[in-house]
């Protein structure tokens, strides 16, 4: 029964990302359609996993035996960077603002191999630029340092 202490937690992590994505998805949806499907999609997408993240330590009625929030310092610094990444996204641009984003969040996660961070954040930043500037013609915000 110990690990009943682990509930609380767990429950609260997924109710935060839950309503963070529901928040943000009402601002998604102002987007125009092209521009808002990889926002929506992604919002949704993690809306079901906390849910389901939610229903699977309930249903188990005690603390979770594989995921959990071992370290409390690393979620919030989590949220922390991503809350940042919001706000440097319109200052810095959205391309400067995920190269710094992605190594740093999976960093504070515990992921520690510079080349996996390093070739994760190209692959993903790189296919970002390929589908949705290249071949969409979206526009993201713009970098800091154009004229």
């Amino acid at each position: 029964m110990k690990d009943n202490a682990r509930l609380v937690p767990e429950l609260a992590f997924a109710a935060l990302i839950f309503a963070g994505c529901g928040w943000l998805l009402l601002h998604a949806l102002d987007l125009p359609a092209m521009s808002a499907l990889l926002p929506v999609a992604m919002l949704v997408l993690l809306m079901v996993l906390a849910a389901i993240r939610a229903a699977t330590v309930l249903m188990r009625g005690t603390g979770p035996t594989g995921l959990s929030i071992d370290h409390p310092l690393r979620a919030a610094g989590g949220f922390a960077v991503l809350i940042l990444y919001a706000f440097a996204v319109q200052l810095l641009g959205f391309y400067t603002s995920t190269i710094v984003m992605l190594p740093l969040v999976a960093w504070i996660f515990g992921y520690r191999n510079p080349r996996g961070l390093a070739l994760a954040t190209v692959l993903f930043v790189g296919g970002i630029y390929i589908i949705f500037s290249l071949l969409m013609g979206q526009r993201f915000p713009e970098e800091f340092f154009q004229v």
